[in-house]
C-alpha cells in the first residue's frame, strides 16, 4: 500500500506527525466549504514537542472513549524525533456513534500560524483506532478519503493518548485533555 506523510499537518489528525494510507473511506462529506471542515476553535495554547531519550513507547491500552472536546497537552518522541518539531496547537472534539465510533473534528495551528482543519470518522477496536479522513483543509497532498490506524490508550483521567510512527520523524504520542483540566 502507498503512504503518504504530512508534516506538520499530521498534528491536525489528531496532532500528530503520521502516515494515511489509501484506502477508500466512501463520499459521503467529502468536501467542506473554504472555511474548514468543522466550526471547532482553537485554544491557540502552542505545545512543544520533546523526546524521551528512551527507546521504546509504552504499549497501547486501548480503552472506553468519551465524547467531548480535548486540545493537546503534550507529545514525547521515543527515543527522539528524526525531524525538525514545531510548536502547535491541536484541538478536537469527539462525538460518538456508538461506543466504537463517530467522527472527531480537529483543528491545528502551527507557530507560524498555518491552520488545519480536518474531520475524521474513527472506528476503535482492541488497542487501534482507525481514522478515515473526510475532510481537511487545506488538502495539497490529496489526503481526503484515506486511512490509518493509530494505537491509543484512554488514561484514567480521560485523556487520550495517540501513538504514532512516521518513518520520517519518528514513533511519537500525543496526549490529548479533556477540556478544563
Amino acid at each position: 500500500m502507498s503512504s503518504s506523510r504530512f508534516g506538520w499537518a499530521a498534528a491536525g489528525v489528531l496532532a500528530v506527525i503520521g502516515c494515511f494510507h489509501g484506502a477508500s473511506v466512501g463520499d459521503a462529506g467529502a468536501t467542506a466549504d473554504a472555511s474548514g471542515c468543522s466550526t471547532l476553535a482553537s485554544s491557540h495554547v502552542l505545545v512543544q514537542p520533546s523526546d524521551t531519550g528512551t527507546a521504546a513507547p509504552p504499549a497501547a491500552m486501548g480503552g472506553t472513549l468519551v465524547a467531548g472536546s480535548y486540545h493537546l497537552a503534550s507529545t514525547v518522541y521515543y527515543p527522539a524525533a528524526l525531524c525538525t518539531q514545531t510548536e502547535v496547537s491541536t484541538d478536537l472534539r469527539m462525538t460518538l456513534v456508538s461506543p466504537t465510533s463517530g467522527t472527531i473534528d480537529t483543528i491545528t495551528i502551527s507557530a507560524a500560524e498555518n491552520v488545519v482543519s480536518e474531520t475524521t470518522r474513527f472506528t476503535a477496536s482492541g488497542t487501534e483506532l482507525t481514522l478515515s479522513l473526510v475532510c481537511i483543509l487545506p488538502d495539497p497532498s490529496g489526503l481526503t478519503r484515506t486511512a490509518a490506524v493509530f494505537p491509543y490508550t484512554v488514561g484514567a483521567a480521560g485523556e487520550l493518548l495517540l501513538t504514532t510512527s512516521d518513518p520520517g520523524c519518528g514513533t511519537s504520542i500525543s496526549t490529548y485533555v479533556p477540556d478544563g483540566t
